[in-house]
């Protein structure tokens, strides 16, 4: 039950995303988060390299962020190919929050979430410190 409501506290808050989770216990969302953290990230091999080279910690976001993209490119062109990939939790929540940006930037429906203040704060102007 507390997965459930921290669940709800970031995605209202952060994201603006709207649940019911107490009374929808099958939602899409709330499965893959808890796929997603229901592993222990220092026990995952990326984690260990990073605790032990910290040095390295721009070029791993780096090849995640490749991967990343490469995994997405490849889904819009290939489907067929990614099936696995997709199904992967850790993919197919940056894609779920991916497309919520787009969906925030593209519809003029402000929510008070940290997502849309960031979005708000967004300019192409550069700022001098």
């Amino acid at each position: 039950m507390i997965d459930c409501f921290v669940f709800l506290l970031i995605g209202h808050c952060a994201f603006g995303i709207k649940t019911d989770l107490q009374n929808d216990i099958d939602n899409v969302y709330m499965k893959r988060s808890l796929t997603l953290f229901s592993r222990d990230p220092e026990q995952m091999f990326i984690i260990r390299l990073s605790h032990l080279m910290p040095f390295l910690d721009p070029l791993i976001i780096q090849l995640f962020n490749i991967t990343l993209k490469t995994v997405n490119f490849l889904s819009t062109k290939l489907p067929f190919l990614l099936k696995t990939t997709q199904e992967s939790p850790h993919f197919w929540i940056f894609k779920q929050l991916e497309d919520i940006v787009k969906e925030k930037l593209r519809t003029s429906d402000k929510r008070v979430d940290l997502l849309q203040l960031m979005l708000d704060a967004l300019t192409e102007e550069i700022i001098n410190v």
